[in-house]
């Protein structure tokens, strides 16, 4: 039996049974052909629940956004049909007036020891977390024991393919290391496409002091503090502005770079 864990702001744990149910969606070929039905069996949710990171390294697989196992048929009385993922380059399923965009995405990274960009030899399912004209952001709130740990995200590289910011070595990193990475990761994506981002992603770095990034962290929580003390609020909304908050906390200095890019980088 197949489990899709993820994880609803304000509802805890829910586990979505992988079964026969089926619900109304559109999925895109790579030819630009398009087909309205019903899917079964495919990941539902971005905000994702795992328990540990044992294999980090195959982290997609963990949380089964490499998800091929899924059928799709044209309404209540067709036939069911596997549908080959390679095929396919979107899937949205629309829940009532809800859709859910998941992209499906090649996965590259920065190799923490070469400094060099590597396949991973996957591809897997993103949603979209912020639109640009070049440079979309991807990716999903990763919840460990019912908590918000991190938002991890996905920047595209060129057509399908995008580039990943986190590497299983990282969990071994310290402040230096990291920084390092960081730093080369970001160079990977703006400068290496445009050399007018050199300066602004350099301007970037520097002001990342470990006093910065204590300053910034405080920030964050005591904004997290009053939302939490704003007794007007009902737990749904609490919620969603808590992980609004931590979302925009990691994703706001990649947003404010990609902006720089698109005006500079014509």
């Amino acid at each position: 039996m197949l489990y899709s864990q993820t994880y609803q702001s304000g509802t805890g744990i829910n586990l979505f049974r992988i079964n026969s149910n089926y619900v109304s969606a559109e999925v895109e070929y790579n030819s630009g052909e398009i087909k309205k039905g019903l899917i079964s069996g495919f990941i539902e949710n971005e905000n994702i629940e795992i328990l540990n990171l044992s294999q980090f390294s195959n982290f997609e697989s963990q949380l089964n956004i490499d998800d091929d196992k899924f059928k799709f048929k044209k309404d209540e009385n067709s036939k069911p049909e596997k549908l080959n993922k390679n095929e396919l380059s979107r899937i949205t399923l629309i829940k009532g007036t809800s859709n859910k965009n998941f992209y499906l995405k090649e996965v590259y990274t920065l190799d923490i020891k070469t400094k060099k960009l590597k396949s991973l030899d996957r591809k897997v399912w993103l949603p979209k977390l912020r639109s640009n004209q070049k440079i979309d952001v991807f990716g999903f709130n990763l919840f460990l024991n019912n908590r918000y740990t991190y938002t991890y995200y996905y920047l595209t590289l060129e057509n399908d393919k995008v580039i990943r910011f986190f590497d299983d070595k990282m969990r071994l990193c310290g402040y230096e290391c990291g920084k390092e990475y960081y730093s080369n990761f970001l160079n990977e994506v703006f400068v290496r496409s445009c050399e007018e981002m050199k300066v602004p992603v350099q301007e970037y770095m520097d002001s990342m002091t470990k006093e910065n990034i204590k300053k910034t962290f405080k920030e964050k929580d005591n904004k997290i503090k009053e939302i939490k003390k704003d007794k007007n609020l009902k737990s749904e909304e609490r919620a969603k502005l808590i992980l609004e908050t931590e979302e925009n906390f990691v994703l706001q200095p990649i947003q404010d770079l990609i902006s720089i890019h698109e005006d500079k980088c014509k």
